[in-house]
């Protein structure tokens, strides 16, 4: 058992196979949905880089993401290997960004569990949606500047000149990808300037290099022709509404893909800090009246985000509607308690971190609690927030929780418990996924069957097809009405443009 808890140094090099080869074999299986069917005929039907430029003036200022969205779609197999290794890639990033000298296993086994109990829409709509990727690509390169900058920051490293231009490069990627983690980075490199400018004079001209391309890719992205005249055409109610209405509007969003659909994140950060609370307060047990109240404190409000997290289960299992207090956001108690309780949460982390870390440690864990925050927090001034956006709150949380993990002084009986929690979880979840995408590669197959009879009978002027199980990817059934995704999909698999297309449940 202690061999398990010190781990070994290519324990990180198997949790990265696994989750290259599971997300490889749920990526085979799914199809092109939704957007993707509109990117893939854009994208073979001229220059990718003059279709990206041109929907920067007219439809997003999304740069990269566009251009992804046109390389990529009309190339399926370069997707299947594509995001498998973007999902390795962040995997090791995590872990080597958290480096644990000690619970080495117990910190790989962690994040793989956390990695795969994401909440349900945000895995359709990120995990296998080719444009949903456009989301994951940001976040692995903001992970290398973290896991680059810490290397730099945090040693006496030399500063070289390939430093400044993957900074600026990475930076410029990120600022025109997506406008939440976009402000993000913002924070990030102000971050690490503030830190420069106190402890490392040698890098402070990167770090402001880092900070200005920053600026300058938020302000792009912001300011682009194509975005001001969506957001004009598409939602102009929105505008109205002002700052204060728009964030009113936006709250329950924020604290619903921040903390209550996270539940399984937040479960395990508050039980993570819970152990390493008590592990700190254990060790200084001759504490005065001050030390032992901050601890009941400290303590009750985690046990008391446990108990939330726990509670939708409560109500859906056991029917104590009591518990929809703590989770319900369209009751007013429930939402006026979680918007209170979960600003104190988020005070209370602060202070658990203060306390328990010191230096290099405490800057660190409190740059992920800012960066987890900022990313959603962006959020609120956005007409359009659904559960893809919070994508790196979740993945800031699964690395803080890593981070507060791997300086736990685990006893054997703790190391085991991990273990077999962390590992039930990721069993548990890989056959749930793997009968999930089984059952859409047979839908799929189908489908396949189907369009083709009626590509070779042009005269059925009503096409019907299967839809795909609920829950499994995301826009993959057109409703009647959406003429865009309709129109795509029948350009994309060669039907007649008067075909009318049904999606059915099958029984």
């Amino acid at each position: 058992m202690e061999r398990l808890k010190k781990g070994k140094s290519w324990c990180w090099l198997v949790g990265a196979l696994f989750i290259f080869v599971l997300f490889y074999y749920i990526t085979v299986r799914t199809p092109l949905a939704g957007d993707d069917w509109g990117y893939a005929v854009n994208g073979m039907s001229g220059n990718p880089f003059v279709k990206a430029w041109e929907f920067y003036f007219t439809w997003s200022g999304r740069y990269f993401a566009e251009l992804w969205g046109f390389i990529v779609a009309p190339h399926k197999g370069l997707w299947n290997l594509l995001n498998p290794a973007l999902f390795a890639g962040i995997y090791v990033l995590l872990y080597q960004i958290v480096n644990p000298k000690r619970n080495s296993f117990s910190v790989a086994i962690l994040i793989a569990a956390m990695m795969l109990t994401v909440a349900d829409r945000l895995r359709m709509e990120t995990y296998t949606w080719i444009m949903g990727t456009t989301y994951v690509v940001p976040l692995f390169l903001i992970l290398f500047v973290i896991w680059m900058m810490k290397n730099l920051l945090f040693t006496n490293k030399k500063i070289k000149p390939g430093h400044y231009l993957v900074l600026i490069i990475l930076n410029f990627y990120i600022g025109l990808a997506m406008e939440n983690i976009s402000a993000a980075s913002i924070l990030l490199n102000l971050l690490m300037l503030i830190y420069a400018y106190f402890r490392r004079k040698d890098a402070l001209k990167l770090t402001i290099v880092g900070l200005a391309v920053s600026i300058l890719g938020f302000a792009l992205i912001r300011m682009s022709p194509g975005a001001a005249f969506r957001l004009a055409r598409d939602n102009q109610a929105w505008i109205e509404l002002g700052l204060m209405g728009q964030i009113q509007q936006n709250w329950t969003y924020f604290l619903n893909y921040t903390f209550v659909a996270n539940k399984y994140m937040m479960l395990i950060l508050s039980l993570i800090t819970f152990l390493a609370l008590i592990h700190h307060w254990v060790d200084r047990i001759w504490m005065n009246k001050k030390d032992k109240l901050a601890a009941v404190v400290q303590g009750l409000i985690l046990t008391i985000a446990i108990v939330a997290c726990c509670s939708p289960t409560f109500v859906e299992k056991l029917n104590l509607e009591f518990f929809s207090a703590f989770c319900d956001l369209e009751t007013t108690g429930g939402l006026i308690f979680c918007s209170l309780f979960y600003l104190l949460y988020i005070a209370n982390l602060f202070w658990i971190l203060f306390t328990l870390y010191e230096d290099e440690e405490r800057v660190e864990k409190l740059m992920m609690v800012m960066m987890a925050g900022t990313c959603n927090l962006a959020m609120l001034l956005s007409p359009i927030y659904g559960p893809r956006s919070s994508l790196y709150t979740v993945y800031f949380i699964i690395l803080l929780t890593a981070s507060i993990a791997s300086k736990i002084k685990t006893s054997n009986a703790e190391a085991a418990v991990i273990l077999v929690i962390c590992g039930g979880l990721c069993f548990q979840r890989s056959l749930s996924w793997k009968r999930i995408y089984t059952q859409v590669a047979q839908v799929q197959a189908e489908r396949e069957s189907i369009l083709q009879y009626y590509r070779e009978h042009p005269e059925d002027d009503e096409a019907w097809i299967p839809r795909m199980p609920e829950e499994s990817i995301h826009s993959a059934d057109i409703e009647e009405g959406d003429t865009y995704h309709q129109n795509s999909f029948k350009e994309y698999y060669g039907l007649p443009e008067t075909t009318k297309l049904i999606f059915y449940k099958k029984q």
